[in-house]
């Protein structure tokens, strides 16, 4: 019988399965003239690999929140978000225009749970409480 970690293991491997055929699609989309479809909640964040000097687009579901600012979760399971971690500068494609923006990690729990509240009110406490244990929060300043 397999355990609860072995089980949410293979559900993770499958979710990167489908990310991975869905994320050149989103790619697509996002910077076609159908973006609208689908970019009030999903951009494109560009940005340098911190070791490699490679450049990376991945998509990404966001929330503005005040003014200028807005945040991205993302699975602690997925590295990219590594290369952000003290403060990055990236290009965030937006609603079909380019803007620049500083990005910086966040792993506060009180951050990430703020996040997953606004971005996602309708989860169930049980399921909040599992979300942020595996979660972190991108935070990102547009610039003018």
């Amino acid at each position: 019988m397999a355990t609860t970690t072995q089980t949410q293991s293979k559900q993770f491997n499958l979710w990167k399965l489908f990310v991975r055929f869905q994320n050149p699609m989103m790619k697509w989309l996002l910077k076609s003239p159908l973006h609208g479809f689908v970019s009030n909640m999903y951009m494109l964040i560009t940005f340098t690999g911190r070791k490699s000097g490679t450049v990376y687009t991945t998509p990404v579901q966001y929330k503005c929140t005040d003014g200028d600012e807005l945040f991205v979760i993302t699975s602690r399971d997925y590295v990219w978000w590594k290369n952000l971690q003290g403060g990055a500068t990236v290009i965030l494609r937006m609603r079909g225009e380019e803007r620049t923006a500083l990005a910086d990690v966040s792993l506060n729990p009180d951050v990430i749970r703020y996040a997953i509240d606004t971005m996602y009110p309708m989860l169930k406490p049980e399921q909040k409480q599992r979300f942020s244990e595996t979660s972190v929060v991108l935070l990102l300043t547009l610039q003018s």
